[in-house]
């Protein structure tokens, strides 16, 4: 966005749009249409409801980047490219997401405590009299 960049509702929806479709904060910086990732930062620093709306468009980003990723791995000519890029982004969604994208996926409860497996104990059923 050329010019003194403001904050308003349009500036936080372009920057949202942008942010869910996948692109980078660091892809903002020098695109015209957008604000610098500074300010994009910055902003989500100082208002708790662009922070809100930040979150959720990133959010939003990460599983459009997964799904680009794994539609890409099955197109791929290169199969051995295909793994590399499939690889790195898998590696960043971990690092940027890791409760949903990391390796050690664990579940847990509205109060955050960790949810371990039921464990399920068969016994045998008995057999009931006719009555």
């Amino acid at each position: 966005m050329s010019g003194r960049v403001k904050r308003t509702p349009e500036t936080a929806e372009a920057i949202c749009v942008a942010l869910a479709e996948g692109r980078t904060l660091r892809s903002f910086d020098g695109d015209p249409t957008l604000p610098s990732s500074d300010f994009v930062l910055d902003w989500a620093e100082d208002d708790q409801e662009f922070a809100g709306q930040y979150a959720r468009a990133r959010a939003r980003g990460w599983d459009n980047r997964a799904e680009a990723a794994l539609e890409r791995a099955h197109v791929a000519e290169d199969a051995a490219r295909g793994r590399l890029a499939f690889d790195a982004e898998r590696w960043f969604l971990g690092k940027m997401a890791p409760k949903k994208y990391g390796d050690k996926l664990q579940h847990a409860d509205a109060d955050g405590e960790k949810l371990v497996a039921p464990t399920f104990i068969l016994q045998p059923v008995s057999a009931k009299a006719d009555d």
